[in-house]
């Protein structure tokens, strides 16, 4: 399940910009209850691509903003809850890490899901079906 997080250069030290991508992983698998889960926490892959500061905007002026997004299967986010409660604490991750240089109101999280079958992982193309079965399971993939 990948995670994009895009950055304004300078928001996060050197030392935070490796934190926030494995926080935001870990965050979204407890939020779906699947901590430690053997096929899925291998499959939570994710970057940090960091933006120089005039290039990242909201409303046409440049800002200083991060922005968080997955891309998931169907039962993925499946909930208004888990939404809720990602976009929450993903923002207030964000925000912690920054030090002090980002405000939770240039986080921006949005979550996509992805065309049932075309989950290429290991080789194979999974249905939504097969992922989640797979998850289910608890099996290494």
């Amino acid at each position: 399940m990948p995670l994009t997080v895009i950055a304004t250069q300078g928001v996060f030290s050197p030392a935070n910009e490796k934190k926030i991508v494995p926080q935001l992983s870990a965050l979204m698998l407890r939020v779906h209850g699947l901590t430690g889960n053997k096929f899925m926490t291998p499959v939570v892959i994710g970057h940090l691509e960091v933006v120089a500061p005039d290039l990242i905007f909201s409303g046409g002026v440049p800002v200083t903003s991060v922005f968080i997004e997955w891309k998931v299967p169907s039962f993925g986010f499946a909930s208004q809850q888990i939404l809720n409660d990602y976009v929450k604490e993903a923002t207030e991750a964000a925000v912690e890490l920054s030090d002090g240089k980002l405000s939770k109101k240039n986080v921006f999280v949005n979550v996509v899901h992805a065309v049932d079958g075309s989950w290429g992982i290991h080789g194979k193309a999974y249905t939504n079906a097969e992922l989640g079965a797979a998850v289910q399971a608890n099996l290494p993939y």
